[in-house]
């Protein structure tokens, strides 16, 4: 599941037996690297903040976009310019996609980002596709999901130190499972079932579809709010 989660996202990736603990992971693998506050948005999947503020234990909210349902990038970045800001985490919600890079430009170089795309996952808006961004980025494979195994989930991370991380955090801190030696990092047995991981890898082939879907759903209520603004009635 890991090596196919890479093919299609380009990023390695840990699999971990839920996306709630996917968020908590992926949150506890940057405090690894600075701890402070984390800024989240005002609205959004409540996990988000109940992991950041077991891992962190201090948030800070900021608003959503005046145009969709996510973070707004510039009070974001703003509230990065804090010297006690460490991670801002961005979620995103359906095909809505936070830009990420354009987040970045504007943030401290050891301000970190955490894409939550557990509803989101291989979803995209224009040329952004959930999971591409952040220092990593965790995903649901919840079977309400557009990939889903029943339960579980993914974190993506492009630097090769915080999947190593990753995968000492899932394994019970532990740096060799074999021999269990302990590495020093807080941990917990939070792997994926071998059973979650072989159905998810059987919803992926069916992805493209499944995205399509739900794309025509989002079209369907767009094209209804447009047709209702029109009237004059919203």
């Amino acid at each position: 599941l890991e090596a196919e989660a890479r093919r299609i996202q380009r990023r390695p990736a840990v699999a971990v037996s839920s996306g709630t603990l996917a968020v908590w992971s992926a949150l506890q693998a940057l405090r690894s690297t600075r701890d402070g506050v984390v800024v989240v948005p005002a609205f959004g999947f409540p996990v988000t903040a109940r992991m950041a503020a077991m891992t962190h234990g201090r948030i800070r909210v900021v608003d959503v976009s005046g145009d969709a349902p996510i973070i707004d990038v510039d009070q974001a970045a703003d509230a990065a310019q804090a010297p006690d800001v460490a991670v801002v985490v961005a979620i995103n919600y359906l095909d809505n996609v936070v830009d990420c890079d354009a987040m970045r430009r504007r943030m401290p170089q050891d301000a970190r980002i955490m894409e939550d795309s557990a509803g989101s996952w291989l979803s995209g808006s224009g040329t952004r596709r959930a999971g591409d961004g952040g220092d990593v980025a965790a995903v649901s494979l919840h079977v309400s999901k557009v990939v889903g195994g029943g339960e579980g989930g993914l974190v993506f991370a492009s630097d090769p130190e915080l999947i190593r991380t990753l995968d000492r955090i899932r394994s019970n801190g532990l740096s060799d499972t074999v021999h269990y030696r302990a590495s020093g990092q807080l941990g917990m047995n939070i792997r994926i079932t071998e059973l979650t991981a072989a159905a998810t890898l059987a919803s992926l082939r069916t992805f493209k579809m499944r995205v399509g879907l739900r794309q025509a759903v989002r079209h369907s209520y767009d094209n209804a709010l447009a047709e209702l603004t029109e009237r004059g009635r919203v």
